[in-house]
C-alpha cells in the first residue's frame, strides 16, 4: 500500500511540474516541510476500569502541500504493551492541508483484573505528506505521546475505628485502601445518629482526623461512615458504630498531712464511671496511709468520659510543724543593762547575726538579728526573724523651765534648771542654768546632749506682760 501511494505522489509531482500555469523562467519552489501536529489531546483523561469506556484522540494537523492519508495511533497499557492494535484516525473537518482528525479506542470493562492500573499512553505514528516529507518521533514538530489514567475507584478503607470520643468531639483512624491505579484525593467521613440523620461531615486527605466538633448525647448510639475517593470517584463506604460516653466529673482526692507521719492519710473517693490509680496502680475507694509522694490519677471506665481535674499529687512531710517563739529585746537607758533573750523551743535553732546561739539572755549592743531555723524533723511556720539596734544613749527627762511674771516688769524672771544630759536654749540661744530677767516672749527648748536621749516635754513658752 505504501508503494502505491508513492506512485500516486510521483504522478502528482509530474503534473505540478508540467503545469502551464508556471512560467518557464520562474524558479520552482518545492515543499520540504513535514506535517505539523498543532495539537493532540485525549478525552477523558481517566477511565474507570470497572465501567470501561473509550478514549477519544483528537488531532489538529497542518501541511503546506497535503497530509498523506490519515494519522495512525497505538494505545499501550501501563507496562508499555500494546492494547488496541493500530488505529487510523478519521478526518472530521477541514482538508488534507489543515484538518481535524479523531479516533475513539474502546477500553473494555471485561479487562478489569487482567490489565494493569496506572498511566496508559496513546502514541501517534510519524506523519508524512504526499511529497514524503516526514515528521519522525524526534522531530520538533511532532508530539508523540499522550497519557490517560486507567484506574478504578479505591477499595473500602480498612480497620475503621473511633479512637477518641467525648460529649463534644470525635477522633477516628483507618487503614488506607488499595488506590487501584489512582492516588487517594480525599476521604469523606460522615457522622450519623441512630435515626440515620447526618450530624457532621469532615473531609481529610490522610487516614485519620482529630477533634471533629459535634454535640453528642451520652449513652446514645452513633455511626461513622468513611468513603475514599480518587480521580475515578468514591468507593464502597466503610462503617463503624459506637456509643457516646457519659460525661463524669471526678471527685477530688483528699490529703491529710499532720505533724509527723503517724496520722498522714489520703482518701480515694467513690465515683460512678471513674477508676482511680495511685502511683499507677488501681485503687478502690477508701482512706489510706500517706507517705512520700502520692500521685492519684482518675481515668474513665468504659462508656464514660472524664471532664475536669483528673490528677492530684501530694508529698507528705515527715516533719513536725512548729512555730518559733519570738526573741525579746530590752533596750535600757545607756548600755549597761541592754539585753536580748533567745527562747527555748523544741525543734528550733536560733542564730544571732548568723551564729548559732543557745537559749538564754545575752548583753545587747549594736544591731542584733535573730533568725530561727527548723531542726531536722521539723518545719517552721510563722515569723522566723527579729531585729533590734540598741541605743548607747542615756534616756533623760528634761526638767521644765519656770517663769515668774510679777506686776509690772521689774521683777519678771525665768529659770533654766540644771539637768545632766540636757542643753537648754532660750529663743534659740544656748543658756546655762540660772535665773534670768524676762521680757516679751520667752521660748525655752531642751535638747539632748551627746550620749543622751530626751523623753517627755522639751519646750516651754511664756509671754510676759507690762
Amino acid at each position: 500500500m505504501i508503494k502505491k501511494k508513492a506512485v500516486v505522489s510521483a504522478v502528482a509531482l509530474a503534473a505540478l511540474l508540467s503545469s502551464a500555469a508556471i512560467p518557464s523562467a520562474q524558479a520552482i519552489t518545492v515543499d520540504t516541510t513535514p506535517p505539523n501536529l498543532v495539537s493532540f489531546e485525549l478525552s477523558p483523561l481517566v477511565v474507570d476500569a470497572r465501567q470501561g469506556g473509550s478514549v477519544t484522540a483528537r488531532m489538529h494537523i497542518t501541511d503546506q502541500t497535503c497530509l498523506d492519508g490519515s494519522p495512525t495511533l497505538l494505545m499501550k497499557n501501563a507496562l508499555d504493551n500494546s492494547y488496541s492494535g493500530l488505529r487510523s484516525a478519521k478526518r472530521v473537518s477541514g482538508d488534507c492541508k489543515d484538518g481535524l482528525y479523531e479516533v475513539s479506542i474502546p477500553v473494555s470493562a471485561g479487562d478489569l483484573g487482567r490489565q494493569p492500573f496506572g498511566s496508559w499512553s496513546v502514541t501517534i505514528y510519524p506523519l508524512s505528506d504526499v511529497l514524503r516529507n516526514s515528521a519522525g518521533l524526534y522531530h520538533p514538530s511532532f508530539f508523540g505521546d499522550r497519557t490517560f489514567t486507567y484506574a478504578a475507584s479505591p477499595d473500602a478503607v480498612q480497620n475503621l475505628a473511633v479512637t477518641s470520643v467525648t460529649s463534644s468531639s470525635l477522633s477516628a483512624s483507618w487503614t488506607a485502601p488499595d488506590t487501584n491505579g489512582s492516588p487517594i484525593t480525599k476521604y469523606v467521613a460522615v457522622l450519623k445518629n441512630a435515626a440515620g440523620a447526618t450530624m457532621a461531615t469532615k473531609t481529610v486527605t490522610g487516614a485519620s482526623f482529630t477533634d471533629l466538633s459535634v454535640a453528642l448525647v451520652g449513652g446514645q448510639p452513633y455511626s461513622l461512615e468513611v468513603t475514599a475517593y480518587n480521580k475515578v470517584g468514591g468507593t464502597e463506604t466503610a462503617r463503624t458504630t459506637f456509643t457516646s460516653p457519659i460525661t463524669v466529673y471526678p471527685q477530688h482526692v483528699v490529703f491529710t498531712d499532720k505533724d509527723g507521719t503517724a496520722n498522714d492519710t489520703y482518701t480515694v473517693p467513690a465515683k460512678t464511671g471513674v477508676q482511680y490509680y495511685v502511683n499507677g496502680v488501681a485503687k478502690a475507694a477508701g482512706t489510706y496511709k500517706g507517705a512520700g509522694t502520692i500521685t492519684v490519677t482518675a481515668k474513665a471506665k468504659s462508656g464514660y468520659a472524664l471532664s475536669g481535674t483528673s490528677s492530684w499529687q501530694k508529698t507528705f512531710s515527715k516533719n513536725v510543724v512548729v512555730t518559733a517563739t519570738a526573741a525579746t529585746f530590752a533596750d535600757k537607758s545607756g548600755t549597761t543593762y541592754d539585753r536580748y533573750t533567745i527562747p527555748a523551743k523544741t525543734g528550733v535553732q536560733y542564730y544571732v547575726n548568723g551564729v548559732a546561739k543557745a537559749a538564754g539572755t545575752y548583753k545587747g549592743t549594736g544591731t542584733i538579728t535573730v533568725t530561727a531555723k527548723a531542726k531536722t524533723g521539723y518545719t517552721l511556720t510563722g515569723t522566723t526573724s527579729w531585729k533590734r539596734t540598741f541605743s548607747k544613749n542615756v534616756v533623760v527627762t528634761a526638767t521644765a523651765a519656770t517663769f515668774s511674771d510679777k506686776s509690772g516688769t521689774t521683777y519678771d524672771r525665768y529659770t533654766i534648771p540644771a539637768k545632766t544630759g540636757v542643753q537648754y536654749y532660750v529663743n534659740g540661744v544656748a543658756k546655762a542654768a540660772g535665773t534670768y530677767k524676762a521680757s516679751g516672749t520667752i521660748t525655752v527648748t531642751a535638747k539632748a546632749k551627746t550620749g543622751y536621749t530626751l523623753t517627755g516635754t522639751s519646750t516651754w513658752k511664756r509671754t510676759f506682760g507690762r
